[in-house]
């Protein structure tokens, strides 16, 4: 009895996505599905003030959500201009290698601005009189 009862309240709860799913083709078999049984909505529109409150999308420095992709601004690069950045950064790898010694791994090394270097002989001069200090 109750396996029955289960069955045809499912048979029915697909019937009604079904019609659902018919009458917004738009949105999708699973928004349909959901609207069906109210757990989904769709969006309100927003308020005058909001809209006026809004820059462009023109203006916009991001893609905002639900918006289409623009077409492309810039266009792919042909085979010679590609062929001619790889040999670039190419050549700029081989001078990074040829600057670091061909050791694997190796950072180059970091140089200080003469303020920062002094600054840091008087921080390992104050450390060194603060230890010999402890020691006495």
């Amino acid at each position: 009895m109750r396996k029955t009862v289960f069955i045809g309240s499912l048979l029915a709860l697909l019937a009604g996505a079904g019609v659902a799913c018919a009458q917004e083709a738009e949105a999708g078999p699973g928004k349909s599905l959901a609207k069906a049984i109210n757990m989904a909505t769709d969006p309100p529109t927003p308020k005058d003030f909001v809209v006026q409150s809004r820059p462009p999308a023109e203006r916009l420095d991001y893609i905002p959500i639900g918006a289409h992709r623009a077409e492309r601004e810039r266009k792919p690069m042909d085979p010679q201009t590609v062929k001619a950045r790889e040999a670039a950064l190419s050549a700029l790898a081989e001078r990074q290698k040829a600057r670091l010694g061909g050791r694997p791994g190796a950072q180059p090394k970091l140089r200080l601005p003469a303020y920062a270097l002094k600054a840091k002989a008087e921080h390992d001069a104050m450390v060194r009189a603060r230890s010999r200090a402890g020691a006495n």
